[in-house]
């Protein structure tokens, strides 16, 4: 049903991979976390879900640069030249009053080790960002077109696409060199595999603490596919993938061994609202409103 839309979908979907390492990281470990975004026009803008890039904004601050400033100076030098068992490190920064949970170096991975993500602009209730890929350097043959919010149909068949990590792609891993102070991905890592998950499209619901609409599906996406397109058969995009929401289908728990039975629904912004900051933004994009869908940007 998918197969002759996915290979437009695989042109203009791409992972972006976030790496964090902590104060009370030792040796070279870190964590990371996988996501997706989707390309949208020949200029290099991209669209993915905004909490992916939460950790990047409070990094960008510096609220906290006195403090990394100490762990950089005092800390650091005994990671790299003598090694801390947890305890022990954790000791060493409860003495220089570090906070262990503090956030010491941040990168993203955005499909490539060139292109970073400048220009950007979030919508938070709606959980989207935009921004630019400089350089942009990506072959992107085709790019997404939107649908509008009276052509949805109830029932539609729906495809949500993006880039999990693990246990889906059980070679994804990335480290820390502390004498060079860089990331890396471990062997293996690269490339990192598309998944898809498949539903039908079954409504539209309020935000939770907003008056903001989302469209839901059944298509349940997993962890890392977060800013990924969700799509129909005819290759339309009808939202970016944002969230997941389990619904306690309230079965009788004796009758099903004790264990409570939940609906997991992946829900995004309505296409009409994604297409209205898109142009607030001005934003060039592919709608299904121009009879040159594929080439022509309203």
């Amino acid at each position: 049903m998918f197969s002759k839309s996915i290979k437009r979908v695989r042109s203009y979907t791409y992972p972006v991979v976030i790496k964090k390492r902590y104060a009370n990281h030792s040796f070279n470990s870190i964590v990371y976390s996988n996501g997706t975004f989707t390309v949208l026009n020949p200029m290099g803008w991209i669209i993915t879900a905004a909490h992916l890039l939460k950790d990047r904004f409070s990094f960008e601050k510096g609220t906290k640069a006195e403090e990394i400033e100490v762990y950089k100076n005092k800390i650091e030098p005994l990671v790299v030249n003598h090694p801390l068992e947890k305890e022990e490190l954790e000791l060493e920064l409860e003495k220089d009053h570090v906070n262990k949970g503090l956030l010491v170096y941040y990168s993203e991975w955005w499909g490539n080790s060139e292109s970073k993500l400048v220009d950007i602009s979030v919508d938070w209730d709606l959980d989207i960002a935009i921004g630019r890929l400089e350089p942009f350097t990506i072959n992107v043959k085709y790019f997404p077109t939107f649908i509008s919010d009276q052509k949805l149909q109830y029932g539609t068949s729906l495809c949500t696409a993006g880039f999990p990590g693990t246990p889906f792609h059980t070679k994804m891993d990335a480290y820390f060199d502390s004498k060079k102070r860089t990331f890396h991905f471990s062997e293996g890592a690269l490339p990192i595999p598309l998944h898809l998950t498949q539903g039908i499209y079954t409504g539209e619901i309020e935000k939770e603490g907003s008056n903001t609409k989302v469209i839901l599906s059944t298509s349940g996406s997993v962890r890392g596919q977060s800013g990924g397109p969700i799509f129909d058969p005819k290759g339309n995009v009808w939202s970016i993938n944002t969230a997941v929401r389990s619904f306690d289908l309230g079965y009788n728990a004796d009758v099903l061994n004790s264990q409570k039975q939940f609906a997991h629904l992946n829900f995004g912004p309505m296409p009409g609202s994604i297409r209205d900051f898109l142009k607030d933004n001005k934003v060039k994009f592919a709608s299904t409103d121009s009879i040159l869908s594929q080439i022509h940007f309203v």
